[in-house]
């Protein structure tokens, strides 16, 4: 009687396609140099570098050259149309050509085309082109790790109060002197600066810069008021504290509530008015406000927030109005607010749109909103798929880890997708991009999980023939 009769558990064995990632020859000159100019330039665009900089006007066409260059040296524009995800993104950039001649205003729209989509484009693309091994794509998340410690350094040293609300001075930066994009930015580095933090190989100082530059973060996300960004904590926690069991996942959801419970202790009370808003009703908020310490200041830090609250209900509606008369080509890229002021809309005139989706759809038509949502959606998905085929595996702790972060840094980009504007923003193509890199290097591509590969005729898979020899035994 062989082991499996007699109760013995034979060795667990998976399948080749799902124990084996795909080799990975080494690196020559150029692919090294390339993989170093996509990192640079994504740090560049992410970090909003040319506005500190002297030479502002030359580094990113530099860079975006040198992207170019290597990628076509490398072979890697064949490398980097071989994904779905790169197929809806070309897809959609052509219909932003499309729809260009359409548009409310053409000159704007070809504008926004040169100065904002074409640096996102490139983003997706220099990665997917450029970016061949897992290593190089760990490096990159250290460099994203990086570019949000930046992002913080600059709100700690450079940061100022602008209407009650934590933001980079405008003589610094023009992108962060705006709080809901430097909340945003911040949610959207923090699960880098987690990887890094909680990253063993790495050494002790930059764990420990990393895991300072998290809490930081949190908390700065915290002072600039952002219900927007709020929200994205709360993605993001929830995403890392329900990850593993059960036991694990009650006690990090306990700890995430005792955290929050102590930042929002420590926070001004102008900022938690503001957070009020968003599970109070009207009444109760005025009471709130007249209790406090200093009554005029909180009804009027309540009078902003409702007001923003009130424009960007206005700013849905009137999106889905313009997507509903403009259902094929829309008003054309980045003229939502052009598209207001000509409708005589004197709230809405020349404002953004405060929603992605809505964004999409009111400027470049169902089909712009089509091919953009289901590139976000099927990355996202690759990135689920590929944590569930990784778990419990030991070697593929790097591979989960990795696609833990951009899991968790999809989905905070969707909830706050709602209310903010990032259409034409790098920060949807570059996790696209990374998502891409992962699947091609971990051999997740085309391969299900293992709970889910079929296995061959007349063999049955080693679960079912353990649990055949077991029902022997008893017998």
């Amino acid at each position: 009687m062989n082991r499996s009769s007699s109760g013995g558990a034979a060795p667990v064995e998976q399948p080749p396609q799902a124990r084996q990632r795909p080799s990975q020859p080494p690196l020559d000159l150029i692919q090294q140099v390339g993989g170093w100019m996509v990192m640079l330039f994504v740090f560049t665009m992410y970090t909003r570098l040319p506005e500190y900089l002297p030479f502002r006007a030359h580094l990113p066409l530099i860079l975006m050259a040198l992207v170019l260059v290597s990628a076509v040296f490398t072979n890697g524009i064949l490398r980097a149309l071989r994904s779905k995800q790169a197929l809806l993104l070309v897809a959609f950039t052509g219909w932003f050509l499309v729809t260009i001649p359409f548009s409310y205003w053409r000159r704007g729209s070809l504008m926004l085309l040169t100065d904002s989509y074409s640096v996102a484009f490139l983003c997706f693309f220099g990665v997917t082109a450029l970016l061949t091994t897992l290593q190089q794509l760990r490096q990159l998340t250290w460099v994203m790790a990086a570019g949000t410690c930046v992002i913080a350094g600059l709100a700690l040293f450079y940061g100022s109060e602008t209407l009650d609300r934590l933001a980079v001075s405008s003589e610094i930066s023009a992108s962060f002197d705006n709080a809901n994009a430097l909340g945003l930015f911040l949610v959207f580095g923090l699960p880098f600066c987690v990887l890094v933090a909680l990253d063993p190989t790495r050494v002790r100082p930059m764990r420990a810069l990393a895991g300072v530059a998290s809490a930081f973060a949190t908390y700065a996300t915290l002072l600039t008021g952002s219900r927007m960004g709020l929200l994205g904590l709360i993605v993001l926690a929830m995403v890392f504290a329900l990850r593993g069991s059960l036991k694990r996942a009650l006690f990090g959801a306990a700890l995430l509530v005792a955290a929050f419970a102590v930042l929002f202790a420590l926070m001004p009370e102008k900022a938690v008015i503001r957070y009020r808003t968003m599970v109070q009703s009207d009444q109760e908020q005025i009471e709130d406000a007249s209790a406090g310490e200093d009554p005029v200041a909180a009804a009027e830090q309540l009078n902003k927030a409702s007001s923003s609250t009130g424009i960007r209900k206005a700013a849905i509606l009137a999106g889905i109005d313009l997507a509903y008369h403009n259902p094929v080509v829309g008003v054309g890229p980045g003229q939502f607010g052009t598209a207001m002021a000509q409708g005589q809309n004197h709230a809405l005139a020349w404002m953004q749109p405060h929603n992605t989706y809505t964004q999409l759809s009111s400027e470049m038509g169902l089909p712009g909103f089509v091919l953009y949502v289901w590139a976000v959606i099927y990355s996202i998905r690759a990135c689920h798929r590929i944590l569930r085929a990784s778990r419990g595996r030991p070697d593929m702790i790097l591979v989960s880890r990795l696609a833990l972060c951009l899991f968790a840094s999809f989905l905070a980009l969707a909830v706050m997708g709602m209310f903010a504007h990032l259409a034409y923003s790098i920060l949807a193509p570059l996790l696209c991009g990374m998502t891409v890199v992962l699947e091609r290097v971990s051999g997740y591509a085309t391969v299900r999980p293992v709970s889910a590969v079929s296995y061959a005729s007349p063999q049955r898979p080693p679960a079912a023939r353990i649990t055949a020899g077991r029902r022997t035994a008893r017998r």
